[in-house]
């Protein structure tokens, strides 16, 4: 085994934060645990469970299917929103908004988001994305890898609750993951060399025992040891370690980094900075989901009851045939009073039951908004928009900001970011224009989840407009007080509009001039021709026969009146 150049004093402080983010993990295992019970009993690996062991699901635990229903709803329903793979959901911008208007620097950037697209769509990303959002739904927290690959450029590798533990920095953003995982001897030994693995695992692997399952452990950190300026892998902004579990004394299997920050690890809403994982839909839900079980539980039992009742058999009878068209003796002289008979009546009032039971439902189905998510999931529509979703939804789409908001920090940022980094190093990214060379990029969201978002403020600008023409028509005067040149590219902003659409200030101005032009042409032009009109019907008038210049003539001093000798 080989320490990769860490000193005893880097091993122990690695594996000191690795344990110390495991410690702090193990307080949210029993609450993971009922939500994989009760929501998706296929996600989470926790108690040391080794693979292919196999899965049983308790059934009698989850009777009713809604939450799971529900929550697959919100994950479909994210994956269309805000990471649809048929449209695009982001797009690149620059700061200078003089500059974000030239039209050579729009054209590089719809071209380096349409490239970052097809790798989006060669890769894993949209499949890793669902998984990330049914992790959320659950658990409210998941932790993704994105790593480069010679195929298909990015690949992401996701992890499920209990298999990972994140820390945090003094800011309280995720800046930490360490993992436990499970290699066999021979996948130890291909992926991280016969030389670098323990005595142990060399002996198995030579004794031919290599689908024997050794854990192992990793750890993606900030590098305490990064020497700025210099190269090569041990001065990269983040370290990664990975060692057998318990043998980090004798060496590490791998020591590599990272250029950027390679996880992305969203939560659904976290209390305060001190929190590590996140709390959301499940958690909420939690409570209504374990009455909804009893509930129906004890809607199965009544109706069992009902229908096949606890019967009362006298000492001398024999056991009762409860089957359909069964016979059951019992003696002569035994009136029917002393017969079998049911040791009480069920009278359950179904209608009732299943009122309390769909009223569950629906505030389970509230939890994970799976109204508004059903909607999303349709929105390849041809009537479907972002507008239509606001006037339906606003109330949701107001209480899904916050969300949204760290959905955009600890997910697609660290996304793009990191796949654009990949990128410019794989030389897939064009040539950038001069005046980007010293200009910092940023990202917009142009989903339709996130233009929902930005149509709360639209819907508003749109009663603005409407009572601004109400009132055109009262007092076109008024009018001056608003700036539709502001309103048309703030409202094709909110729209997540192709900015090759929207014209520049300067092409604004040119057209405008050039019609103010073209228009006062025409005036002149109309001006002569009625000055031209009128010279010629002036020649033809007669005099004297009582018309218009008659009486016109008849007022300017010393001009005789017409028809006088």
């Amino acid at each position: 085994m080989q320490s990769f150049g860490l000193s005893p004093d880097d091993i122990r402080k690695i594996n000191m934060r690795h344990t110390a983010i495991y410690q702090e993990n193990q307080k949210w295992i029993p609450a993971w645990k009922f939500l994989s019970e009760y929501i998706f009993p296929e996600r989470g690996a926790f108690d040391d469970r080794q693979p292919n062991q196999g899965q049983t699901f308790d059934h009698r635990t989850l009777v009713n299917g809604t939450s799971t229903l529900a929550a697959r709803t919100l994950a479909a329903g994210m994956t269309a929103g805000l990471t649809s793979p048929s449209r695009p959901w982001f797009k690149l911008g620059v700061e200078d908004p003089d500059l974000a208007k030239y039209k050579p620097v729009q054209i590089w950037l719809e071209d380096c988001r349409d490239r970052m697209m097809a790798v989006f769509a060669k890769s894993n990303i949209y499949q890793a994305s669902h998984s990330i959002y049914e992790e959320l739904a659950c658990f409210a927290t998941c932790g993704a890898l994105i790593a480069e690959d010679f195929d298909t450029v990015i690949r992401a590798y996701v992890y499920t609750a209990g298999e990972y533990a994140l820390g945090t920095g003094p800011d309280g953003r995720v800046n930490t993951l360490g993992r436990k995982y499970w290699r066999t001897v021979g996948q130890l030994v291909a992926g991280y060399g016969l030389q670098n693995v323990s005595p142990n695992a060399a002996a198995m692997y030579s004794a031919n025992n290599t689908e024997q399952w050794i854990k192992v452990c990793q750890l993606i950190e900030p590098n305490d040891k990064r020497i700025v300026g210099m190269r090569g892998m041990r001065n990269m902004p983040y370290r990664s370690v990975h060692w057998e579990d318990g043998k980090i004394q004798e060496g590490v299997l791998r020591f590599s980094g990272y250029r950027e920050w390679p996880l992305i690890t969203p939560r659904w809403k976290v209390v305060n900075t001190s929190a590590v994982n996140g709390t959301g839909p499940g958690w909420d839900a939690l409570g209504d989901i374990k009455q909804l079980q009893v509930m129906e539980v004890r809607k199965l039992v009544g109706l069992d009851k009902m229908t096949d009742p606890p019967l009362q058999i006298p000492d001398d009878h024999t056991i009762a045939n409860s089957q359909p068209g069964g016979i059951t003796r019992y003696a002569k002289g035994v009136g029917s009073g002393d017969g079998v008979r049911p040791t009480y009546m069920v009278n359950l009032n179904l209608a009732d039951l299943r009122a309390e039971i769909s009223a569950k439902e629906d505030k389970i189905n509230e939890y994970f908004y799976k109204n508004l998510f059903l909607m999303l999931e349709q929105i390849d529509r041809p009537n479907m928009t972002a507008t239509e979703i606001v006037k339906r939804h606003e109330e949701k789409v107001m209480a899904l900001i916050p969300t949204l908001e760290r959905l955009k920090t600890e997910k697609y940022d660290p996304l793009i970011d990191r796949t654009f980094a990949i990128m410019v190093r794989k030389m897939m990214i064009p040539q950038a224009p001069q005046e980007l060379s010293d200009k910092f990029l940023h990202v917009d969201y142009i989903s339709t989840l996130a233009q929902a978002q930005k149509m709360v403020e639209t819907v508003k600008s749109d009663q603005l407009l409407d009572h601004a023409g109400r009132l055109a028509a009262l007092a076109p005067t008024a009018l001056d007080n608003y700036d539709f040149d502001k309103e048309a590219r703030d409202y094709g902003e909110n729209l997540g509009a192709d900015p090759r659409l929207i014209r520049s200030d300067d092409e604004v101005a040119a057209l405008r001039e050039a019609r103010a032009k073209e228009q006062n042409q025409q005036k002149i032009a109309q001006e002569m021709a009625a000055a031209t009109a009128g010279a010629k019907t002036l020649s033809d008038t007669k005099l004297g026969q009582g018309s218009a210049l008659d009486k016109v003539l008849q007022t300017l001093p010393g001009v005789p009146a017409m028809g006088s000798q």
